[in-house]
């Protein structure tokens, strides 16, 4: 059996898991990545394509505004927590 079944590439990851800091732990998602190593955040390995399991490629099936939202998006929620 194949568990691995989705690729994605690594920046989605990266971009997921800085929104979800940002959003919930914004003090411990800098101490992240801080640790992560800055050479995955740069161009061409943050394109590599990386394999997800069955069960985190619901996150990234047809969600791309939900781990990479548009600039609009992003001033939209930061004005509605200022609110």
């Amino acid at each position: 059996r194949i568990n691995l079944t989705m690729a994605v590439p690594l920046k989605a990851i990266l971009d997921m898991r800085d929104t979800w800091g940002d959003r919930y732990d914004p003090e411990g998602a800098a101490k992240v990545r801080a640790k992560t190593n800055p050479n995955l955040r740069r161009a061409p390995a943050c394109y590599n394509q990386t394999r997800v399991c069955v069960f985190c490629s619901q996150l990234f099936d047809n969600q791309q505004d939900a781990y990479r939202p548009s600039f609009k998006t992003k001033e939209a929620d930061k004005l509605s927590r200022e609110l």
